[in-house]
This record gives structure tokens, C-alpha cells and sequence, in this order.
């Protein structure tokens, strides 16, 4: 047993070493592996015991590493060593194997030195190529103490610092530092040497051998905490070509940029998901112009709002050159301005592939309006001498014909036939009492050669008479001789009719200002020039002679408190140009106060200057008093409204309010501030809000009226309204709103309401008397007669006892009946006299949970299924006791009546509809025909079912009951499908 355990002990050392045991017998079948071997090797244990090495491992016998174990099997020796095995997969693997002789064969301790094979290699290679990455690499690289004392220096420097390694550790580190770069390397160093192997990486100039500044990329590293290096180490890397080429890049890009941001052309890139790569200045104002943003790099191009239309045709477009195609197109908008656009596309390639496009637009708006213009010049030229009674003529001299233009023949009154004419036809046109000046005028000018410019008349062969300005030049050869005329003659008629309606015109202005007690006048700001119309000098009580027209002068008339204001309001304008109004005192030579309004505007010329103010100035002194006595009369007005007894409610056109008095507030609960913008929509009920449709639908046309309506006050309370109507109309019966008169009747309407429901009580209660009346008359009838029938009989001596008997039972039967229905009657009367106990707040589920738990057994042996939501509404303020009866009867009436072959469902639930509970109780059960029988469901003692026990008085309790409480109860039943009773109450 102790030889056992041992066994076990030493076998579960063995399966637990972290090296891996393989045992072999003499025959190389392996008869033991362990964990560890089994992590080894490609097999599982399975797949190795009872295998020999030669079927795991095919070819093992011709390697050296068979012979050691063969020799070791052989001579029972012992081997220790490290070689490389080769798995079947091709995969290597380096262990460190111990073979030992056991009596089975042999044992094979294994452990899996791979890793530190491979790592051990890749420190000799990284060892290796390290080295050779210093000794090789242009990168400058130092070990130095804390005192800056050099210990090593790479090759490199000698070949790039031009120093050799001796002169580098003989001459102070801070030597070779720019003294504009040496603050900023001794505060990072100084920050670097706080922490073991912190690094700072920076940029700085370092002196090289021939007397020039180098830059560098330098790297200094913390390395004194190491043992093997004890030393800052430093790494520079000369960049000076870079800085160069960055330099050169920057500059390049600044004179790219400057290149496409002189222009006025646009530019922009894309790549080929049409996002923006780069554009410029002119390209980024369209853009924001049209889209109202900036654009950024990134965007796509087809941010801007486009239609579906012209985004469609740029994407074509694009397409086309991301396809390769190199191309230009003409392009026309019409918003946010007319304008052509010559826009051309180049792909951008990277090597054979397109990356994305180049575009270019030039603004050709103004060529192609002169190509069009070109085009139409005849047709403009001709509408524009027909528009402005302007015609043109050409004289040959030669010929000593005229071609006049088809205008030039409408102004003479000839067709354009006769578009030939000579210069003494020209003259019989002239007006007799012109024609002296006129052939004075061009006999001179033959003379100098120089523009003949004529004001004259001409009379057509009709009669009519002209004014015609004439103007003409004579046309040369190379020579320099006359070779003929050309000219103009415009039909000025109109426009000198029009001068002398000017005259009267300025007159009439004239007399315009002064009936408006309005002048003008124009300030120029150079000379200080001040310019008054005839009214001004009216208005400020002086005259031409009195008043030096000049800013300061005119300043000094305003009244003092408010001469600072007008003259700050006045420099403001000349600065800026803003258009200004103000109103200011102003007291006559004669002592009287006037109000004056004054409009002023600045005009720039041409380099963006104000240079003169002008506008008008209006004497406003009786509007002013007039529009104060407007507003004591609104206060007065308004004083009145808010005093009123009754609301006042004014709503614009989309009946939303713009005014509520404070009685209108007080009346319905809410502040002035809440009620503007309401709607009359907010202030009713549903059913009110029909009502309400209609009569703003009468409002529009025109209709005023008086109506009584309820409406919801801030707190939810119902408000009754007698209500005055009348619609605010504008021109042409425009529906500009309507104002409303409230006078609060709620107390009124209220006590009509209880005298309604007592009226309604009453009938009930007559109702009730008159079947109370008719089961005393119906009912008690049939067991007093046989009372008294039975009482008759047995007085009749000739009975027998056994026939006695037989009477006396059946007197006993309907002294019995007799004294049920008096019974009945008796808890008819008790229930109504119910009525008058003290109402709480009932919640249904409650309620139902009470009644099932009394009913439990019958609920639990019959299988009913109560279920009930009251998830809208839980409660009720009334009496408990009605509740819980009328509850009652009308579950335990569905459990009574379910289908025998049927499980009996029994559902409640609430709803809340405007002011109303409705609850309704539905089952599954036999159902009642109500085709037949639908008249009698609620009277008592009526039973439907005969085959059931019943004395017919709980829905007549229930229905009594549910109108006690001021409610409704109403039924919906299908034989043999089931029953839904509804019943309402007022909240």
C-alpha cells in the first residue's frame, strides 16, 4: 500500500513539472508523458502512448539527436545537451534535454528554450544592426556626463559637424548652441534630468566647423539612472536642407496663395468624393454669398443649396473628370444674380490615377452680355432711337445723299422708304423763323470743321410742329480731307413740354411745402454750405438776408436742451452716411415754440466719402398737441375699460388675443400677460369648441350676436359666459378679429342646473311613486285576494279538517308572499333613503377587491376569471354603500347567468370622457334577447331565466341605485354571447 502511494505521489510530481518527461521502452513505444511534454509536442497524450518515436516522428533514426538517444539506450548512459528539433509541421523549436537510463529504457527530461534562443539571436542581431545603424547612420549621436563632459560620439559627426570626436570633448557643449536656442535647451534639460528616462525632443542650431549655422532635429534622453550607459544621451539630426525646403515650401505656398487670391477668377480642388481639397478667396465668397457659410477643407462641394436639377449636371461633370477628361464649359445662373461663368476642369493625378479634379471659373458675364449685345446691337439701337426719339443720319459728300435711320424718318413724319434724303430736302423742314440760325450755324461750321450742335424746330407736312437737338461731325479721310457728316436729330417735344411743366411743377412745390409746413434742404460739408428751400426760411422765422446759411448758424436756432443732440446726430452722418430722423425745439425770432421733425441722408462719392447731407425738415408742432390729446383720450378710454363690470376680450384675425381688460382676468383666473397669443380655442371644452367654429364662422361675415357659452377658467372651473359678439372689420370687409362683452352668469346658469336636476329629481321621484304605486296595486293584489278568498272559504262550516287543511296552507303561502314583497318594498325604500349619506372618495379597485374576497369560494369552485382596469380613472366622489351594491349585483348577476359549458369572464374597466366616468362590465355569459325582452330588464321582478333561482330585483336595485347617484345605465346583450351594461357619471 505505502509502495502504491509513493507510485501515486511520484507519478503526480511528474504530471505537475514545468519540464516536459517522456519515457520510451526498449522497443521506442512511449510508455509515459507528462502535461508539461504533451505542451511540447504537436500530439496529445493519446495520440503518443502505446506509439513508437519512429511512427510520431517518420525519419527520426538519421539524426544525430536519435543517435544520442540510441547510445544512451544502448550503453545506459547519461546525456545533458541543447539541440534543435524539427516538428513535423516544419515549425523549430530549441530544447535543453537530459537522458537518463531507467529499467523500462529510457527518460527524456525536456525544457522549451526556444524563446531564449530566439531572444538571445535577437540580441545579437539587434546588437548587430544597431551598431551598424550608429557607425552608419547620418544622425549624430553623444553619450555625455551631467557636467557636459563628451563620452562617446558616433561617426557621423565628424561628417556632418565637421569636428572630429577629440575636438568635440575638448570644447564645451554650450559652444556649439545658437545663443537664441541655448535658454530653451538648458531649461528642457534641466527639466528632463528630474526624471530617469525622460526624453525632450526640440529643433536648434548648432555651429558647424566651417563657421556656418546648422539646424537639427535634437533628441536628449535621461539615461543616467542606467548602469550600462550612466549618461545623457543625445541624438541630432541635421535638417538644415529640410528647413530650406520648408522655407522654400512656405514661400511657395504664399506666393500660390497670393497667385490665386489675386484673381478674381475661383479656384477650388475636389477630391473624387467631391470634398473641397483647397480653393480660394474669391471661391469662398461665392460660397458664402450663396450657401450664407464659410466653407472649410473637407466639405463636400455639394453643400451649397443647389437645385436637384443643377446638381445632377455638376455631378456629370465632375464625373467626367474623374474619368480623365480634361474640358471647359459655360455655365449661366440665375441667382443670386445673372451671370455666365467659363468653368474648366483638370484632373489630378497621382501617377496613371485620377485623385480627383482642379476647376478653374472665370466671370464671363460681361463678354458674353457683349457678345449678346453685339448681337442685338441693330435691334437695341433701333428700339432705343424709337424709346428715346432719337435718330441718326449719315451725309456723303460725294453723293450729297443722306441715309437717314428709320427713327430719324418717324421724327419728320416719313415712312422709312423714304430713309434717302439731300441737304436742302433736310432744310424745308426747318421752321421759318429757325432757318436763318440753322443755315448761319452750319455755314460756320464748314468753315472750322468742328461739331455743329442745333436747337431748332421743324414743321412736318402735316402741320405739326417739333423741337428738334441736332448734332453733327464731320468724317474725314487719311488725308485729313471732309469726306462727309454724320449725326443725330432727337425729338426733344416732349421733353420741353416737360421743362416748362417743371416750371410749374417747382412752383407748385412750393406752394406743397408751404400748405405741409415741410422744407428741404442740402449741406455740403466741404465749403460748409447750407442750402434752405423758401418754406425752411418760412418755418424757422427768418429770411435770406437775416440767416448766414451755414451748419453752425442753422445750429444756434435749435432750442439749447436740445441743440447737442442734433448736432452729435449731425456729425454722426457726416461720418458715417447713416440716414438719421430727429425731433427737436426750436423757438421764432417772434417768441413762438414749434416742434420740428427732421429726415436726413448722406451721399459718398466716388471714393466712399460723405460729402453733403441733405433732406427735409417739417414743422410737426400741431401733430404733437393733436396726438397728445389722442393719448389723454385713449387714457381716458382706456381707464373706462379697465373699470368695466363686464370682461373685455379682443382677438385678431387668427382669434388669437390681443387684449383682455382686468375684469376679463379676474373672471377667468388669468394675468393680461398670460392671455396674449391665446387662442379662443384654449378657454373651452370640445363640444364648446364646435359651438365656437360656427360662430366666428358668422363673425367673418360681418355677423354680430349674443350667446351664452361655458368656458374653463385658469383653475379648471366651469365658467359661464353671456357673451356680446361683434367682428372687427377692415377695408372691403376685411376679417381683421373680433371684441367679445363677458358677463359672468356662472351663479345664474348654476342655480338653473339645480332647478333642471330637482325638476328632474321630481319626475323621478314621480316615476318612482307611480310604480311604487303600481307593485302595491299589482303585486299586493293577487296574495290579498287569496288572503281573503282562503279567509271566506274557511269560514264555511260544510269543510272537512283535511280540506281546512289545504286553505290553511295556502293562506300560510300567501301571508308568506305577502309579507316578501312588503319586504322588498321596505328595502326600496330604505335604499332611496340612503341617499342622504355622507359622501367619499370610492376607488374601484378597491371596491372589486373587497367583492372578490367575499365571494371567494363561489369565485375559486365555479372558476371565474375577474379582471378589471382602472388605469384612467380609480376614484370617485359618492357613496360607498351604492357603489359597492351596484358592483355587486351586477358581478354576482354575470356569475349567476354564465354558461354552464363555458369559463365565465368577467372584465371592468373606467374611462374618463370630458367630465364623465363610464364604466362598463362586460361578461361572457347566457346573454338576454333584447329584441323581446328589452323593455322590462330594468323593472323589478322581472327573470329572464327560469331555469335559474331568482327573485328579479337586482338590476332593478342596480338601475335605482345608479340614477340615486345622479348616473346613467344602459345595456348591450346577445343570447348566448353576453352583456355589456355601461353606466355614467358626472364628475
Amino acid at each position: 500500500m505505502v509502495v502504491n502511494n509513493n507510485e501515486e505521489k511520484f507519478r503526480y510530481m511528474l504530471d505537475n513539472m514545468l519540464e516536459g518527461i517522456q519515457m520510451y521502452d526498449f522497443n521506442w513505444r512511449y510508455i509515459y508523458v507528462n502535461d508539461a511534454l504533451v505542451k511540447q509536442s504537436p500530439y496529445s497524450r493519446g495520440e503518443m502512448l502505446g506509439y513508437t518515436l519512429m511512427e510520431k516522428y517518420p525519419g527520426i533514426e538519421q539524426t544525430d539527436l536519435f543517435g544520442i538517444m540510441k547510445r544512451c539506450m544502448d550503453q545506459r548512459a547519461t546525456e545533458h545537451f541543447e539541440t534543435e528539433f524539427v516538428f513535423p509541421d516544419g515549425t523549430k523549436a530549441y530544447f535543453e534535454l537530459s537522458i537518463n537510463p531507467i529499467p523500462e529504457g529510457i527518460s527524456i527530461l525536456s525544457i522549451d528554450r526556444t524563446e531564449r534562443k530566439l531572444a538571445k539571436e535577437l540580441v545579437v542581431s539587434n546588437e548587430r544592426r544597431f551598431r551598424a545603424l550608429i557607425e552608419n547612420s547620418t544622425d549624430m549621436i553623444t553619450l555625455s556626463t551631467l557636467d557636459g563632459k563628451v563620452l562617446y560620439g558616433s561617426p557621423s559627426i565628424t561628417k556632418v559637424f565637421g569636428y572630429s570626436l577629440e575636438e568635440i570633448q575638448r570644447t564645451p557643449a554650450f559652444n556649439f548652441i545658437h545663443p537664441g536656442d541655448i535658454q530653451n535647451f538648458v531649461e528642457n534639460r534641466n527639466y528632463i534630468l528630474q526624471t530617469p528616462g525622460k526624453s525632450y525632443q526640440g529643433q536648434l542650431r548648432l555651429l558647424h566647423k566651417n563657421g556656418k549655422w546648422i539646424w537639427c532635429d535634437a533628441t536628449l534622453t535621461n539615461m543616467l539612472h542606467e548602469p550600462g550607459i550612466n549618461a545623457l544621451v543625445s541624438n541630432f539630426r541635421d535638417i538644415s536642407e529640410r528647413k530650406e525646403a520648408e522655407k522654400q515650401r512656405e514661400f511657395d505656398k504664399n506666393n500660390l496663395n497670393a497667385l490665386i487670391n489675386s484673381t478674381t477668377d475661383l479656384m477650388w480642388s475636389v477630391d473624387l468624393d467631391t470634398k473641397l481639397i483647397t480653393f480660394n478667396q474669391p471661391f469662398c465668397e461665392i460660397i458664402r454669398l450663396v450657401s450664407g457659410k464659410e466653407p472649410a477643407k473637407g466639405d463636400d462641394v455639394f453643400s451649397v443649396i443647389l437645385s436637384p436639377e443643377r446638381a445632377s449636371h455638376f455631378k456629370t461633370l465632375y464625373a467626367r473628370a474623374f474619368a480623365g477628361e480634361a474640358f471647359t464649359e459655360i455655365e449661366y445662373f440665375e441667382a443670386p444674380m445673372e451671370f455666365w461663368s467659363e468653368v474648366s476642369y483638370y484632373p489630378i493625378r497621382k501617377g496613371d490615377e485620377v485623385i480627383g479634379t482642379a476647376c478653374h471659373s472665370r466671370d464671363i458675364t460681361e463678354r458674353k452680355k457683349a457678345e449678346e449685345n453685339l448681337k442685338q446691337s441693330e435691334k437695341r439701337l433701333k428700339e432705343a432711337q424709337e424709346i428715346a426719339h432719337l435718330g441718326s443720319w449719315t451725309l456723303d459728300f460725294a453723293t450729297n445723299i443722306a441715309l437717314w435711320s428709320e427713327e430719324a424718318c418717324r421724327i419728320y413724319g416719313l415712312s422709312p422708304k423714304e430713309s434717302k434724303q439731300t441737304y436742302s430736302s433736310w432744310l424745308s423742314f426747318i421752321h421759318p423763323d429757325d432757318l436763318n440760325a440753322v443755315i448761319t450755324a452750319t455755314n460756320e461750321s464748314q468753315k472750322t470743321f468742328s461739331d455743329t450742335v442745333l436747337n431748332h424746330r421743324i414743321i412736318l407736312r402735316d402741320g405739326t410742329v417739333k423741337h428738334i437737338y441736332t448734332k453733327s461731325r464731320f468724317e474725314f479721310d487719311l488725308n485729313g480731307n471732309p469726306t462727309g457728316l454724320y449725326g443725330i436729330a432727337h425729338d426733344v417735344t416732349e421733353e420741353k413740354i416737360a421743362e416748362d411743366n417743371l416750371k410749374q411743377s417747382e412752383a407748385y412745390l412750393t406752394e406743397a411745402q408751404q400748405l405741409a409746413k415741410l422744407g428741404s434742404w442740402n449741406y455740403d460739408i466741404k465749403t460748409d454750405k447750407l442750402t434752405w428751400s423758401k418754406e425752411l426760411f418760412n418755418i424757422f422765422g427768418t429770411d435770406k438776408e437775416t440767416f448766414i446759411e451755414t451748419h453752425g448758424s442753422f445750429v444756434h436756432l435749435i432750442d439749447v436742451e436740445d441743440r447737442e443732440f442734433a448736432l452729435q446726430t449731425s456729425k454722426h452722418t457726416q461720418k458715417t452716411g447713416d440716414p438719421f430722423t430727429i425731433e427737436y425745439h426750436i423757438t421764432t425770432s417772434k417768441g413762438e415754440k414749434r416742434i420740428l421733425r427732421e429726415h436726413g441722408y448722406g451721399e459718398r462719392d466716388s471714393n466712399g466719402k460723405v460729402y453733403r447731407l441733405f433732406g427735409t425738415a417739417q414743422d410737426i408742432t400741431e401733430q404733437v398737441l393733436s396726438q397728445k390729446k389722442i393719448e389723454e383720450s385713449e387714457k381716458r378710454y382706456r381707464q373706462i375699460v379697465e373699470t368695466s363690470q363686464e370682461g373685455i376680450w379682443q382677438i385678431d384675425e387668427n382669434n388669437k388675443t390681443v387684449f383682455v381688460n382686468k375684469r376679463f382676468c379676474e373672471i377667468f383666473g388669468y394675468s393680461f400677460n398670460e392671455m396674449i397669443d391665446k387662442t379662443v380655442f384654449d378657454l373651452l371644452d370640445e363640444e364648446e369648441k364646435i359651438i365656437i367654429k360656427e360662430k366666428i364662422k358668422r363673425r367673418k361675415r360681418g355677423i354680430s350676436e349674443n350667446f351664452e357659452l361655458a368656458y374653463i377658467s385658469k383653475s379648471g372651473k366651469r365658467i359661464w359666459a353671456n357673451v356680446s359678439a361683434s367682428p372687427i372689420m377692415g377695408d372691403k370687409g376685411k376679417d381683421l378679429g373680433g371684441l367679445a362683452m363677458f358677463t359672468d352668469i356662472t351663479e345664474r346658469k348654476n342655480s338653473e342646473i339645480e332647478k333642471e336636476k330637482m325638476t328632474a329629481d321630481l319626475i323621478q321621484r314621480n316615476q318612482d311613486l307611480e310604480q311604487f304605486a303600481y307593485i302595491i296595486s299589482h303585486n299586493l293584489r293577487a296574495p290579498v285576494a287569496n288572503i281573503l278568498g282562503a279567509t271566506n272559504v274557511l269560514n264555511d262550516q260544510g269543510l272537512s279538517e283535511e280540506e281546512k287543511d289545504v286553505f290553511r296552507r295556502g293562506l300560510n303561502e300567501s301571508v308568506t308572499g305577502l309579507d316578501n314583497i312588503i319586504r322588498d318594498l321596505n328595502h326600496i325604500l330604505e335604499v332611496k333613503r340612503g341617499i342622504n349619506e355622507v359622501k367619499e372618495n370610492v376607488r374601484f379597485s378597491l371596491l372589486v377587491e373587497n367583492i372578490k374576497n367575499s365571494i371567494k369560494n363561489l369565485i375559486e369552485d365555479s372558476h371565474i376569471e375577474l379582471a378589471y382596469d382602472f388605469s384612467e380613472i380609480d376614484e370617485l366622489w359618492s357613496l360607498k354603500n351604492y357603489l359597492y351594491s351596484i358592483f355587486y349585483n351586477l358581478i354576482s348577476n354575470s356569475i349567476k347567468y354564465r354558461q354552464q359549458q363555458v369559463p365565465c369572464h368577467i372584465k371592468i374597466k373606467s374611462h374618463k370622457i370630458k367630465n364623465k366616468i363610464e364604466l362598463t362590465f362586460t361578461d361572457n355569459g347566457m346573454g338576454i334577447d333584447l329584441e323581446k325582452r328589452g323593455g322590462q330588464v330594468f323593472s323589478l321582478y322581472q327573470r329572464f331565466h327560469t331555469n335559474i333561482e331568482s327573485k328579479g330585483m337586482g338590476l332593478f336595485m342596480v338601475k335605482t341605485q345608479v340614477e340615486m347617484l345622479g348616473g346613467k345605465i344602459s345595456i348591450k346583450s346577445d343570447v348566448n354571447k353576453g352583456t355589456e351594461f355601461k353606466i355614467e357619471f358626472e364628475i
